[in-house]
């Protein structure tokens, strides 16, 4: 593996709506449905353009798998990184 593949750089890249929906099985109209019940991640705008980080897309798979539910409270540690 090298080094701009390791598994924590990839967790830490950014998605396109079309990658995310891809990965969670979802159509667009059911990722934005879930975003607006708080179900799902926001994602993180550019301009106009959105974009998720994969690591909360990772987080949120596993506990939809685990029989957990995802609960926005915009409190995450990648998140507010990014703020500042």
């Amino acid at each position: 593996m090298d080094a701009l593949h390791t598994p924590l750089n990839d967790a830490r890249r950014f998605l396109r709506l079309e990658q995310v929906c891809a990965k969670v099985g979802l159509g667009k109209t059911s990722v934005y449905a879930l975003i607006a019940r708080g179900l799902f991640p926001e994602p993180y705008k550019f301009g106009r353009s959105s974009r998720w980080l994969e690591l909360e897309i990772n987080r949120w798979v596993d506990q939809v798998v685990s029989g957990g539910h995802w609960m926005a409270t915009g409190t995450s540690p990648a998140r507010n990184a990014l703020r500042r």
